[in-house]
């Protein structure tokens, strides 16, 4: 069985990859003024707005949604799984779909089946 230190270690290196990474990397971004300017990966996933929307049956007069930016969950997802544009067609993509992936799509397969395991457990009386 596989010792806690390791899985700590392992996590502890996946959390500085990802805010490592996610703060190297400058999207282009156009503010609602027309303005292009450039921000990291990090604050582009952590800001969010707010729209605000009027009831057509007069219940309510003003509702604020949160709202995220375009292409939040792809951002989101490359992000998660440390794939970040510097590693792509620099010569590190088969580094990085033989070291990095694995250590990154792997355990999260595994924690989504080890969920549905609980989800199976906890419905089903056996």
């Amino acid at each position: 069985m596989i010792q806690v230190k390791w899985v700590a270690a392992i996590v502890f290196i996946y959390i500085i990859g990802f805010i490592l990474g996610t703060t190297f990397y400058q999207i282009p971004y156009t503010d609602s003024f027309g303005h292009g300017t450039q921000e990291s990966e990090l604050s582009y996933l952590t800001s969010f707005g707010q729209t605000n929307t009027n009831s057509t049956s007069g219940n309510y007069s003003l509702m604020s949604v949160p709202t995220t930016a375009p292409n939040y969950f792809s951002t989101l997802m490359n992000a998660a799984f440390l794939h970040f544009p510097f590693f792509i067609g620099a010569g590190y993509d088969l580094v990085y779909y033989i070291f990095i992936l694995p250590f990154v799509a792997i355990p999260g397969v595994l924690a989504i089946l080890y969920a549905l395991y609980l989800l199976v457990v906890a419905i089903l009386p056996f």
